[in-house]
């Protein structure tokens, strides 16, 4: 398995250890396990309801533990735990890759970011983005927690250059993570006292964009260029650009031929709209 995104569900921690496959009776010394890879093959101590014994051995091929002692007092049933002992806590999160037909996986979260990921199940539309790797033991570790993936949406303040005289009765934007580095973003603006200058306008994002390619956000004038006009085009980022600079605006100019241009200071026109909607891919 590569390294796949995927939602957390639920964590847990948990002492690390093992279910019984199978009852187990009082004097029996062979533990079926669901895998006997956890325990130590040279031996060591685990728990079984709370009493503590040694252990020889396993087998993985057949996942059983071999106990130094009898099991005593009591049998204990299919699906009890039989945990490493001294105990060994272990936080444990539940992934959903979103994959058709999957089901979620348990996967390993390192002490790293074991502080940062609370017990607990969480609901729909709450769930933090993790990166899993499958490491060459064959387990399944949370690689990253990406801090910015939640369902919250984020309120910012578009700043512009070259827009000149141009002051704004409204001016507002919104975003929110719809996948870890992919953000959706809304931008929309009335313009009060119409701008001045012939610089091309730029815009900032919420966020810095990736500018591994040119990157395109859709947008929508009315009444800026001319009273009345209503045309389309997008916010550009370009590849050469820095920080989150989103580096030119073009829309269509109302000329004789409606070309695509540079949105400048002058083109502010009082009462102008424009709105701008879409996903960018994040640095």
């Amino acid at each position: 398995m590569r390294d796949s995104f995927g939602s957390i569900i639920e964590v847990k921690t948990t002492n690390v250890g093992e279910f019984l496959t199978a009852d187990v009776s009082v004097g029996a010394v062979i533990l079926p396990v669901t895998d006997a890879g956890t325990f130590d093959d040279a031996g060591g101590y685990l728990t079984l309801n709370g009493i503590v014994y040694p252990y020889v051995g396993i087998d993985p091929d057949a996942n059983t533990v071999e106990l130094g002692t009898t099991v005593t007092t009591a049998a204990l049933a299919e699906e009890s735990r039989v945990e490493i002992w001294p105990a060994r806590p272990e936080k444990r999160a539940l992934v959903d890759f979103e994959i058709e037909e999957g089901e979620p996986v348990w996967v390993i979260v390192p002490h790293g970011l074991a502080d940062v990921v609370a017990d607990g199940a969480r609901e729909e539309g709450f769930r933090e983005a993790v990166l899993v790797e499958e490491r060459t033991t064959g387990e399944l570790y949370a690689k990253d927690l990406p801090a910015q993936q939640d369902d919250a949406w984020r309120e910012y303040t578009p700043v512009f250059t070259n827009h000149g005289t141009a002051t704004f009765s409204t001016l507002a934007g919104l975003w929110r993570y719809i996948a870890p580095k992919l953000v959706f973003v809304t931008i929309y603006f009335v313009v009060d006292t119409a701008g001045s200058g012939a610089g091309a306008l730029t815009i900032t994002l919420p966020t810095n964009p990736d500018r591994t390619l040119r990157q395109l956000i859709p947008c929508h004038v009315d009444g800026l260029r001319s009273s009345g006009f209503l045309g389309v085009g997008a916010i550009v980022i370009f590849i050469s650009g820095s920080d989150e600079v989103a580096d030119r605006i073009r829309t269509q100019d109302n000329g004789s031929a409606n070309d695509v241009d540079n949105l400048s200071g002058a083109n502010l026109l009082s009462n102008g709209v424009f709105t701008a909607q879409g996903i960018y891919r994040e640095a």
